[in-house]
């Protein structure tokens, strides 16, 4: 038979061992599915990540372009942060300079906190890694998040190589 207890506020003991904290013993489990707990402030809500393999992205436009390079979600708090991580493994750019962006919903954020920079004149595959926090977006609707690129000089780059991994991540972080 099941039972139901109505409390408004349970508290541990404010001294002793365990003082201030609430046990829940060995094999037993709280279980929320039917409710919400309410993260506290630096926790991480949820995580997504997208792995795809690529053929070329290239590009010699000046302007920006996207990627195809894109990853959603849907923030369950309208005030959370969103870390976004990106991770081009074999960029090239044999005569002239690459330079990305991340936009979400089709504007560009390079004006947010973001680490951004650039691949410029290298015969070589490099990796490079963009790395951004959104704390604007105020919304509990899907965001998406792609990355755009351009080509400083209008020579052929390439933002990923063929059959090359992109990996593109996003958390939502409890602000």
């Amino acid at each position: 038979m099941a039972s139901e207890l109505t409390v408004q506020t349970i508290k541990g003991p404010t001294s002793g061992g365990n003082a201030n904290k609430i046990l829940v013993p060995s094999g037993q489990t709280i279980d929320a599915s039917a409710g919400t707990l309410v993260p506290s402030a630096g926790q991480v809500v949820q995580c997504v990540s997208r792995v795809d393999t690529r053929s070329h992205i290239a590009t010699s436009s000046t302007s920006y372009v996207a990627s195809g390079v894109s990853h959603s979600i849907t923030p369950k708090f309208s005030d959370s942060i969103i870390l976004i991580h990106y991770h081009i493994p074999m960029s090239h750019t044999p005569n002239d300079t690459l330079i990305p962006r991340i936009y979400r919903n089709g504007t560009d954020l390079s004006g947010a906190t973001f680490a951004q920079g650039y691949h410029t004149n290298s015969n070589q595959y490099i990796t490079m890694t963009l790395e951004g926090r959104d704390d604007g977006h105020n919304s509990t609707s899907s965001l998406t998040y792609e990355i755009y690129f351009k080509s400083n000089g209008g020579n052929q780059i390439f933002m990923v190589h063929n059959s090359s991994d992109t990996n593109l991540k996003l958390w939502e972080i409890k602000a």
